[in-house]
């Protein structure tokens, strides 16, 4: 009987342990969001106050566990890279083939969101693995888009385009292109994510992009 209590009781601490560790890994993240400008503690920081309501520290609690999204006119650090969102443009756009030259068109617009990625360290290189393949992308309705390909085309219209992997190199920087369906016309906002781990990196990268950013081709 008595080795049956112990057992029973040593099953119950690995599972709290398991479950304890697990809190702990998901609470694990290098993202950071940061003004462009910083002027003292960054937006998404919030404490609880003594001198609000229950329920309003109840609501900063909540605020706290919730993922948090930055705005093009700030800037996502990871480490030592800093991720910014330069310009976001929809229009129609051009490809080339890249064995035989011929030049292809999507039927219908794209959003175009170029995503600045630069290096602040000053003597290592940082590896990024492009989120072309990676990123998602939905509006406040919940409606997904779709990426659009770019195996095996190159992008014209001077936009530059990372073609799977690059090394960044000390105190520079790389720009890359993400396409998606054009949103539908009544979307207020864009909630892009990218997986932070392409450079590295834990957690997800989160970008809410107004659709007033967005300029139209």
């Amino acid at each position: 009987m008595r080795k049956h209590l112990w057992s029973t009781v040593a099953m119950l601490v690995m599972v709290i342990l398991a479950f304890g560790s697990v809190k702990d890994e998901d609470k694990e993240s290098d993202v950071r969001i940061e003004d462009v400008k910083p002027s003292g503690e960054p937006k998404n920081v919030g404490k609880p106050d003594p001198k609000l309501s229950k329920k309003s520290n109840e609501e900063v609690k909540k605020s706290q566990s919730e993922p948090s999204w930055a705005t093009p006119d700030q800037v996502v650090t990871l480490g030592d890279l800093q991720i910014s969102i330069p310009r976001a443009v929809i229009r129609y756009v051009t490809l080339r083939d890249k064995l035989t030259g011929s030049i292809y068109y999507y039927k219908s617009n794209s959003l175009c969101i170029e995503i600045k990625i630069s290096n602040t360290n000053k003597t290592k290189r940082i590896r990024y693995s492009t989120w072309r393949d990676d990123a998602t992308l939905k509006d406040n309705f919940g409606n997904k888009y779709a990426r659009r390909d770019l195996e095996g085309y190159t992008l014209l219209g001077g936009y530059p385009t990372v073609e799977s992997a690059i090394n960044i190199n000390p105190e520079t920087s790389v720009s890359d292109i993400l396409l998606f369906e054009e949103p539908i016309d009544r979307a207020d906002h864009l909630l892009l994510e990218m997986p932070a781990s392409n450079c590295g990196y834990r957690g997800m990268v989160r970008f809410k992009i107004p659709m007033q950013f967005i300029t139209k081709r």
